[in-house]
């Protein structure tokens, strides 16, 4: 069985796979017309050409001087520094009035006890948080870039799409996540024990109230862990797990010409769906078990995200919320790069 090419680096048709494709398509027939297909003059294979998904750069100075993509990194960080504008402003969140019921015949306040719980401290801080959800996760797939199973992938180019998509990704996560936050108001559970309302209960008389006790939905913690390492989870099952070692078959491939030139003939039996896989020294079981386990870290996602309930900072309903705007942000910028 010989070698086939790599799949990760795109490259136009040569002149043999051109005489090729015209020889397959003169011999196959038309399933709805039984007509043999072929290429008409002003129509040729090289005119559909899959564009590189990086592009080549000689050193990282040429990237720098020469290359629209470094504008594009700054316009990213631009977009993620004018993301954190919302927290520099700091507004107000929708004010709730103090949840009670007040029973005219005893004069007296009932609480609602799911926000009277007690506040111990967090088990992920703000700090570690944007470190090791963000920050590392980053800096690891950077270095991981050497590594990747497409090797003929250009660094420079993976460096590139990496840093824009960390840098998008959490500027959209942080501003929506904040901006929800600022919309709901919703109470956090330690709304109680952080507020001492007074006795009549229209106001929080303690020096330790801050703004933040209004602001349960959506987690924040859910929504930037699950937004940073999402993005590793995905990369690292593109690079390393199955899809690294998965290439389309010769039908699929004229299928996605033809997306790109719609002049390019329609293959008759284009919805042959097999899957087939480039030769590998490992057995596919090993790329299966590395897809695998590259969800780890949405593992370590997961508990810090629900650690936010055990610290009694979040309601089950917040943290479901993060979750998934954190997960829906990544996948979608992650397809912008990736």
């Amino acid at each position: 069985m010989s070698s086939s090419p790599d799949p990760c680096e795109r490259q136009p048709l040569s002149d043999d796979n051109e005489n090729n494709n015209n020889n397959n398509n003169d011999n196959e027939q038309s399933v709805e017309e039984g007509m043999p297909m072929s290429h008409s003059a002003t129509t040729t294979p090289t005119e559909a050409v899959l564009i590189r998904p990086w592009v080549m750069y000689d050193s990282w100075y040429d990237y720098v001087r020469q290359s629209s993509d470094f504008r594009e990194i700054l316009l990213c960080l631009v977009f993620l520094l004018l993301s954190l504008l919302i927290y520099l402003v700091d507004p107000l969140p929708h004010q709730r009035p103090i949840p009670t019921q007040y029973l005219k015949s005893t004069n007296q306040y009932i609480l609602n006890l799911v926000y009277n719980e007690t506040y111990q401290g967090e088990t992920v801080p703000d700090t570690y948080l944007i470190i090791f959800t963000t920050l590392v996760p980053c800096l690891l797939q950077l270095g991981l870039c050497k590594l990747s199973v497409c090797g003929n992938t250009p660094i420079v180019g993976q460096a590139h799409a990496t840093v824009c998509v960390y840098f998008v990704a959490l500027g959209l996560t942080l501003f929506l996540t904040e901006v929800l936050k600022l919309y709901v108001g919703y109470l956090r559970p330690i709304f109680y024990h952080q507020c001492q309302p007074n006795d009549t209960f229209d106001t929080c008389t303690s020096t330790s109230y801050t703004d933040s006790l209004r602001k349960s939905f959506p987690s924040g913690h859910a929504s930037t862990s699950f937004g940073g390492l999402t993005l590793l989870t995905l990369y690292l099952h593109q690079r390393f797990g199955i899809p690294s070692v998965r290439i389309p078959t010769s039908t699929m491939m004229m299928f996605h010409l033809q997306r790109v030139d719609p002049s390019y003939p329609t293959p008759p039996h284009y919805e042959d769906r097999r899957v087939w896989y480039r030769q590998t020294r490992l057995p596919l079981g090993v790329y299966r078990l590395l897809s695998v386990l590259s969800l780890l870290p949405m593992g370590i996602a997961l508990w810090i995200a629900t650690s936010r309930i055990v610290d009694n900072k979040h309601f089950p309903a917040d943290v479901v919320g993060g979750a998934v705007l954190g997960t829906s942000i990544s996948l979608f910028c992650n397809s912008l790069w990736f």
